[in-house]
């Protein structure tokens, strides 16, 4: 979830609806009455021009701005050394400008924002500062002294060079925003219910185990794991940065994991997901380990477009759904199975392999969206050998698409049109004493004819004649061998016919 005001400043303060005459009244040494009221009721509270202002006893404000210096290096500044209450509405507390705040107490500001911006500081020194949401800003933007901060509202966000270390009896409920050359440190877990955010920044883990509801890494962004540590996510957004999922990690929710803009992402370790979404020139995701993918009957559980790679070095399965590829996106099989309910290739190219197996049309899942099967279209080529296997539905269409199958299918289904070719060059399985190449479902032998004569199915490495032939018994088409005596066994008939007759003939006689 995007801050509102994370790529610009927070809103004016003239959002607070009091009186101009109240909004900006410099204090000196004490807190005195604003505007005739007493200090617990006052409405908006000012220090500038190097001024200091604090309170030793609890009081109440709907906000606290803190700004500037007087230009001798004394920075205006307001100390909370009892509970300081802020009631909003919106900005509770601003903090700018060489401004300072200190919290030595609790300041509770729940429901509302906390901005520190333009080189002020906010120094929790003791007690825990309450806020929504939590804008940093700037190198010197956060100073933990010993205080603590707890934010449930919108979340936090570091822009512009911000640090924050995350200690235990620190908190935050919703997001993490961390920007351009901010950085966040894990000295304690942390769990958010919302999304941990790293653009262009850096996030040192030092061990701890991260919960998020999302992990978004992009623009360069490093996750530092030296020290260990896990991560629970529903889901991964890595655009264009590097990121590797470790042993123990989890991004099974519903959401779709993404490598997009040059991102480049891999595990290590033995994992899962639901689905993988690979787009973008530069987009890789490598399986370096087993991988299962389980999402169930939504479609596709593995998306390369847009010349994304995927490269498949460690098994890949994804049974209960289907892997898709096109728009210049690449498939390359290096080693290991991929084990795919449905393979879909759309495209010159869009299957570079050098190694592996594929497995490629057992379901294993409960209500398909799809037929299980392959499919190549748009020029699309594969070609199956030893250890590799096909089952389901066979669709080949369009100019250049090309399945050689170097060894025997069993179908369910099969269609070629536009162009689209099956080369069958294996008969090593056999029917009813016959050699095969394969069988399809239902009576299907005028069809299969009608694709050799078009030139869609092309037979070769067979010396024989094959004939298509309809089983009743098993309801599936052969395509098998019709075998030709060879010209000596032709010779032994002739002669034993000859024989059979002449001694018939000395029979009547007799």
């Amino acid at each position: 979830m995007m801050f509102p005001c994370a790529r610009r400043r927070v809103q004016s303060h003239s959002l607070v609806s009091v009186p101009t005459a109240c909004r900006h009244v410099a204090l000196i040494g004490i807190i005195a009455t604003l505007c005739g009221r007493p200090a617990s009721a006052q409405t908006f509270f000012t220090v500038t021009g190097g001024s200091t202002a604090s309170n030793a006893a609890p009081a109440t404000y709907e906000a606290i701005s803190v700004a500037g210096d007087d230009g001798l290096g004394n920075r205006s500044t307001y100390r909370a050394d009892a509970t300081l209450t802020l009631t909003g509405p919106f900005t509770a507390l601003s903090v700018s400008n060489n401004g300072l705040f200190e919290a030595n107490a609790n300041v509770d500001a729940n429901g509302f924002t906390v901005d520190i911006q333009s080189n002020g500081s906010l120094n929790l020194i003791s007690g825990t500062l309450s806020a929504g949401t939590l804008l940093l800003s700037g190198s010197t933007a956060l100073i933990q002294s010993g205080g603590r901060f707890a934010v449930n509202g919108v979340g936090v966000a570091l822009l512009d060079g911000a640090t924050l270390a995350f200690n235990a009896g620190d908190s935050i409920t919703n997001n993490l925003e961390v920007y351009p050359g901010s950085a966040v440190s894990l000295n304690a877990p942390l769990t958010i219910g919302g999304a941990l955010t790293g653009t262009g920044a850096t996030l040192t883990t030092n061990g701890n185990n991260i919960v998020a509801g999302s992990l978004n890494l992009s623009g360069g962004a490093t996750l530092n794991r030296s020290g260990g540590g896990t991560i629970t996510a529903n889901y991964f957004d890595v655009n264009g940065a590097t990121f590797t999922v470790a042993a123990g990690d989890s991004f099974g929710g519903a959401g779709p994991n993404s490598v997009t803009g040059g991102g480049t992402v891999s595990n290590s370790a033995s994992t899962s997901f639901r689905t993988l979404i690979v787009s973008g020139s530069g987009s890789s995701y490598s399986v370096a380990a087993p991988l299962a993918l389980t999402d169930d009957g939504g479609g596709s559980a593995v998306q390369i477009f847009d010349n994304g790679l995927l490269t498949i070095s460690a098994n890949l399965t994804a049974a209960t759904d289907g892997v898709y590829v096109a728009g210049g996106g690449v498939l390359e099989l290096v080693s290991g199975t991929l084990t795919t309910a449905n393979l879909a290739l759309a495209g010159p190219g869009t299957l570079d392999r050098t190694g592996g197996t594929v497995a490629i049309g057992s379901y294993a899942g409960s209500l398909p969206f799809f037929v299980p099967g392959l499919y190549l279209q748009e020029g699309a080529t594969l070609t199956l050998g030893v250890g590799d296997s096909l089952s389901g539905n066979l669709s080949i269409s369009g100019t250049g698409s090309l399945l050689i199958a170097n060894r025997p299918l069993s179908l369910a289904a099969i269609t070629l049109d536009e162009g689209g070719q099956l080369a069958l060059t294996s008969f090593s399985d056999t029917w009813s004493g016959r050699a095969t190449a394969m069988s399809v479902d239902g009576n299907q032998a005028g069809l299969l004819q009608g694709y050799v004569t078009a030139g869609l199915l092309l037979i070769s490495n067979n010396p024989d004649p094959v004939a298509f032939v309809f089983d009743a018994g098993t309801n599936k088409t052969y395509v098998t061998v019709t075998a030709v005596p060879e010209p000596a066994s032709l010779m032994l008939a002739g002669c034993g016919a000859a024989a059979l007759g002449l001694r018939r003939r000395w029979r009547r006689r007799g």
